[in-house]
């Protein structure tokens, strides 16, 4: 038995990198939160924060500098992910029950109607806007709903025939059938 290891192979680094000095510094406990508070508010992290704020960029900072989310972002998208497993719950609870009992839970119909309003918050807040196929869905829903309010027992409802062709479009060409 040999107290020998086997001998693994050697981290391969780049030789092409530009940046390859490093410098040190140490920082009292207060001062590492204030950096990181500094970091996540410029969306850096901490080495980009430290390099621009030495060469005087901070403002400006180089495009090969590594981005970070900031805790307001990562806080939105975490919270649009959730507002759409809670929305997916809610289709699956509604497709469950028989449609006459659908017009009978009031509540349940004002949760679909509330999602679309917070929905469109978060994502003007990140800067995004609802897919196009989104938003035509929502409009042929909303034609539906209104429809069905004017005459809840209708056996036939009007709908725009260019709306239901960008619907049948955007879901042909999704994959969807």
């Amino acid at each position: 038995m040999t107290d020998k290891t086997p001998d693994r192979p050697k981290r391969r680094s780049s030789q092409k990198r530009r940046r390859n000095n490093n410098i040190g510094s140490r920082l009292a406990d207060d001062e590492l939160i204030l950096a990181r508070e500094r970091a996540s508010r410029f969306g850096l992290s901490m080495c980009a924060l430290v390099r621009e704020s030495v060469l005087g960029r901070l403002g400006d900072p180089d495009p090969r500098s590594q981005r970070r989310p900031s805790v307001e972002r990562e806080l939105l998208l975490k919270t649009l992910g959730l507002l759409g497993r809670l929305r997916h719950q809610v289709d699956q609870f509604a497709r469950s029950i028989p449609t006459a009992d659908f017009h009978s839970l009031p509540e349940l119909r004002q949760l679909g109607t509330d999602y679309i309003p917070i929905r469109d918050t978060i994502f003007a807040a990140l800067g995004k806007a609802p897919s196009p196929a989104l938003r035509d869905w929502e409009e042929f829903v909303a034609q539906a709903r209104k429809a069905f309010e004017s005459d809840p027992t209708a056996e036939t409802v009007t709908v725009s025939a260019t709306l239901l062709r960008r619907v049948v479009g955007a879901a042909v060409t999704s994959g969807k059938k």
